[in-house]
């Protein structure tokens, strides 16, 4: 690879990581209201928080699907909204990954919480 497109490449991901950067502190400056909303999302959308949990960045939605003993198009569809709303992101491949709100929040940690979900991993 040239200088050029090296200079390039370490501009862009100096881009993304002050992107994650600034993300963090928005998302840490309203933690408490977001993990409630989050939680209260969760709590009338069973179906989502067990699909959520069981995203763990390797699993493909046919996996996630068999593993939770779903129809494939009910994890489809519970994937699509995750993704719509910023929850999780495709990988690769089929294969989501949570992003990094749950780790900001600790959010499946507190879904697992719930004595219906504490056994999803």
């Amino acid at each position: 690879m040239s200088k050029e497109s090296l200079d390039r490449i370490d501009e862009i991901l100096s881009h993304v990581r002050s992107i994650d950067a600034q993300m963090t502190w928005i998302i840490r400056s309203e933690a408490t209201e977001l993990k409630e909303l989050l939680i209260r999302y969760f709590s009338r959308r069973k179906r989502a928080a067990k699909v959520y949990l069981a995203v763990d960045g390797k699993r493909s939605s046919g996996q996630i699907a068999e593993y939770l003993s779903l129809h494939i198009a009910a994890v489809s569809y519970e994937l699509s909204e995750l993704v719509s709303r910023g929850l999780i992101e495709l990988r690769k491949w089929g294969v989501y990954k949570k992003s990094k709100i749950d780790s900001i929040l600790r959010l499946s940690s507190e879904l697992r919480k719930d004595s219906d979900l504490e056994n999803i991993k």
